[in-house]
């Protein structure tokens, strides 16, 4: 499924007229490239907590094409991107030592059944979706390029995110149209129970201890906190009111931050132990939902993304606005407001990156970005590919949670 996230303008805002039926970041072309550093680009803040004391070493690693409105999913440990290049046709790209390039079984693929990117990928593969009258959900596997459907067959099943024990939550649609949350699991699918609302889209948080449910009830939005139990149990924490009305354009606003992010051991003091983050589409910025608390937590004016990156027993997040990419700490003791925003930032890039937190992997973040405008190039049709180091007293590789 497609999800719009935002428009990267000149002045940071979120342009509520801009919400085509695509996954990700509508970016503009910003000329050339300016020429990046192997070094840091940014000073360690003395002042500051430990964890912003972090320089960053970037490596590009090249273009991708771009269709304008969906961002392309990664592997977790950033080797694999599953590309929308067309509508209906899904490509995968290899991340090397030498730049990008295609897998070999990707040279003499024919064309097969038209995909949609899903919301998310695995060491595995990346989740697609395919289907008319009754859409499934898949996983593209990244080294042999067959896809694997997840669903069962006789429903229709949309908006799918995966837990790390190969659990599928998404939305079925019932015989009258009416959509309900379900779990898949090895074939079968089992009804999650959601009290007076109909669900859209389910969100994760970065430890998937959280499944954040977004859904309407008649054409308003809501947001609704299921803690997981054991033996798959979900109990209700806390529901906010987001949308008066718009209910399924604003679930796909709100979504667009957090697809494609992998899950993390995130330290269980930390305020982001179970929060769920999403772009308000009411408000025009990221939020963070608290499950512990049940508070809503509005991030800065402007930022449209970001994502959690856990490493040296803290979190953090990055933070995606016009103006660039920032490093937030959130942490406890580190000077957080009792609603339990995020400390100090410090600048990691001047230009508005996307970040996703790599696990596994050398690097510890992904970033995507505006390409170049090249001779000959559409506008809008690159995004331009980043390994990311951070750089300091914890720059061990990043670990998923297990």
């Amino acid at each position: 499924m497609g999800l719009s996230l935002a428009m990267l303008a000149a002045g940071g805002c979120v342009s509520e007229r801009v919400s085509p039926p695509g996954r990700g970041v509508l970016v503009k072309p910003l000329g050339a490239p300016a020429s990046l550093p192997s070094g840091p680009l940014t000073q360690p803040a003395a002042a500051q907590t430990s964890s912003l004391q972090v320089r960053l070493a970037l490596k590009p690693v090249g273009l991708l094409p771009y269709d304008g409105r969906t961002l392309p999913l990664n592997s977790p440990d950033g080797r694999y991107l599953a590309v929308q290049t067309t509508p209906g046709a899904v490509d995968v790209v290899q991340v090397g030592a030498g730049g990008l390039s295609r897998p070999a079984w990707a040279q003499d693929a024919a064309a097969g059944e038209p995909l949609t990117l899903g919301r998310g990928a695995t060491l595995e593969g990346a989740l697609v979706e395919g289907g008319d009258s009754e859409r499934w959900i898949g996983r593209l596997e990244w080294a042999t390029g067959t896809v694997t459907r997840l669903t069962p067959q006789g429903a229709d099943y949309r908006g799918g995110v995966l837990l790390r024990d190969g659990t599928l939550i998404a939305v079925r649609k019932t015989e009258g149209g009416a959509g309900e949350l379900v779990a898949v699991s090895q074939g079968e699918a089992k009804g999650i129970a959601l009290q007076g609302l109909e669900p859209l889209l389910p969100l994760l948080s970065p430890n998937q201890a959280t499944l954040g449910v977004l859904a309407k009830r008649e054409d308003a939005l809501w947001l609704v906190l299921l803690s997981r139990g054991g033996e798959g149990g979900y109990a209700e924490v806390a529901r906010h009111a987001l949308l008066a009305g718009g209910a399924e354009a604003g679930a796909a606003r709100a979504a667009g931050p957090v697809d494609a992010m992998p899950g993390l051991a995130v330290p269980t003091d930390s305020p982001l132990a179970g929060a769920v983050v999403f772009l308000h589409p009411a408000q025009d910025r990221v939020a963070v939902a608290h499950a512990t608390t049940g508070r809503l937590s509005l991030l800065s004016q402007g930022v449209f993304a970001a994502s959690c990156l856990s490493r040296g027993g803290s979190a953090a997040l990055t933070l995606t606005s016009a103006r660039g990419l920032l490093l937030a700490s959130w942490e406890p003791g580190t000077g957080l407001s009792p609603d339990g925003r995020p400390g100090p930032a410090i600048e990691l890039a001047s230009r508005p990156f996307v970040a996703r937190p790599l696990v596994g992997a050398e690097a510890h973040l992904l970033l995507i970005g505006p390409g170049s405008a090249r001779a000959g190039a559409a506008p809008r049709d690159e995004l331009q590919v980043i390994l990311a180091q951070l750089a300091g007293s914890e720059g061990e590789k990043t670990a998923p949670d297990r």
